[in-house]
């Protein structure tokens, strides 16, 4: 839940370096996903976002160590009720799995607590170590925390594709390019056109994202590059212009 669920959208010291988080952190689409839900969910979205990302990210090192469990196993509940019906129920109950799956946890480990093998126990044995096994200090500070919710800041990203399609057999019916992030998509093709005085064909395509690089891969009369290989990595240019030139197919990137 911590490394899978919570790094990539929330602030930690073993989150990906290209996702451009700062330490608790919430990266920048998740409030405006959490927004579309409507209702107090558009009106919180900042502070919800936050305290969803918080309790994947940070709430599964408090499980590991048992330590702040029962309060932990509250936020962690919450945060998959959201995800299970408001997020991945119109997607089946076999999406809607993992978020069920750490609900049940949540209850089992709020109910019974750490167990022996948990800080909570341990702390609880001593008077003098008592304080740290308060859950209210650790609840104050989440709400605190929580009420400055820091977002990562998100920038438009010019991208410019150039694809030469000389090594492909065949005749060109359509070229697009596929790709993870708004406006790309890997259902539809963003279409490329072809530059009569280059031969290339050619798109620019505008994001906003707070992220350092992105994956795409072309897509030639709706067929894949590189099928059953890995993506093409683009990583944005510091001034936010980003000029890619490919050969279909083609590792040489310019």
């Amino acid at each position: 839940m911590t490394t899978y669920f919570g790094s990539p959208k929330f602030g930690l010291p073993w989150s990906d370096p290209d996702k451009n988080l700062s330490f608790l952190e919430v990266v920048y689409w998740f409030p405006t996903d959490v927004a579309e839900y409507g209702g107090i969910f558009a009106l919180l979205a900042p502070f919800l976002a936050w305290m969803g990302a918080f309790a994947e990210g940070v709430g599964g090192i408090a499980w590991l160590l048992g330590w702040q469990t029962r309060f932990f196993s509250v936020l962690i509940g919450a945060t998959m009720v959201v995800a299970a019906l408001f997020q991945q129920f119109d997607n089946g109950l076999w999406n809607m799995l993992p978020a069920l799956g750490f609900l049940w946890l949540s209850l089992f480990y709020g109910i019974l607590g750490s167990g022996r093998f948990g800080l909570d126990f341990v702390l609880t044995r001593k008077p003098s170590r008592l304080v740290w096994a308060n859950p209210i200090p650790v609840f104050v500070l989440t709400l605190a925390l929580a009420a400055w919710s820091p977002v990562q800041e998100s920038k438009e990203q010019r991208v410019l594709f150039q694809l030469d399609t000389s090594s492909f057999t065949g005749d060109i019916q359509t070229v697009g390019i596929r790709g993870e992030g708004n406006p790309l998509s890997w259902r539809t093709d963003f279409p490329l056109v072809k530059n009569e005085k280059t031969g290339l064909y050619e798109g620019e395509c505008r994001a906003n994202t707070g992220y350092a690089k992105t994956e795409v891969k072309f897509v030639i009369n709706g067929e894949f590059e590189f099928q059953d290989d890995s993506n093409r990595v683009i990583y944005f240019a510091t001034d936010q212009n980003t000029q890619v030139r490919a050969t279909w197919n083609r590792r040489s990137d310019q």
